[in-house]
């Protein structure tokens, strides 16, 4: 698979994956990470574990992927990829996998559920792994990207309720823990560049959905 070295892209196997993932007591991924801060923040402060970000472009991630690699974080890793193309090498390795404020077509699975999405997702947990997706949107907001992604007109409980956390149930496999709402204030706690942003900006229904991987 294809990962972000500072400004260079290199290639890990899945032998070299396994051996930096036996290094350290859990491994966590964030899907759609941006530009990695949320990756680069944590592998920080939780040496113990392995933090890998993964997203589409390469670009985005260098920053913070030169910052890990100054500062000896060898328990960052940033992977090129995406929902619909994802390395086969994370198949199956993460004990936690969040998804913070996705945009974009991660968004549009998560809302407007597929069992393709469901399944792409859930492939990339352990047995008992955790799955936390913290999401939300307001389509006065972001009015044009509200349009593209087809979204549904409002996002509330009884929708999540109702046709989301369910379809995770069935497509997944997966059990649910809980289904929450954040405050503004609450996303200045996550470490993303994404969530301070919006935590500064207007107010916007935010969801938080956990759930345990059931799959033996």
């Amino acid at each position: 698979m294809k990962c972000v070295k500072g400004n260079k892209i290199i290639e890990l196997d899945k032998t070299e994956l396994d051996q930096l993932i036996n290094d350290y007591e859990e491994t966590v991924i964030d899907l759609g990470t941006g530009d990695g801060r949320f990756v680069y923040k944590n592998a920080s402060v939780n040496t113990k574990a392995l933090f890998i970000g993964v997203d589409t472009l390469a670009v985005n991630m260098a920053e913070y992927s030169k910052k890990a690699r100054k500062e000896k974080l060898y328990n960052a890793l940033f992977v090129v990829g995406s929902l619909e193309i994802l390395p086969a090498e994370l198949n199956c390795v993460a004990d936690r996998l969040f998804i913070i404020l996705p945009w974009g077509t991660l968004l549009q699975n998560i809302v407007n559920v597929t069992e393709v999405g469901v399944k792409t997702i859930a492939s990339l947990l352990k047995p008992e792994a955790n799955l936390e997706i913290i999401f939300g949107y307001d389509q006065r907001l972001e009015p044009s990207e509200f349009k593209r992604l087809d979204l549904p007109s409002e996002i509330n409980e009884d929708l999540i309720k109702d046709v989301i956390a369910p379809a995770f149930l069935n497509y997944g496999k997966l059990t649910l823990i809980n289904i929450g709402t954040l405050a503004k204030t609450d996303l200045e706690n996550f470490e993303s560049s994404w969530s301070k942003k919006i935590a500064f900006g207007n107010e916007r229904p935010i969801y938080k959905l956990t759930f345990k991987n059931a799959t033996i």
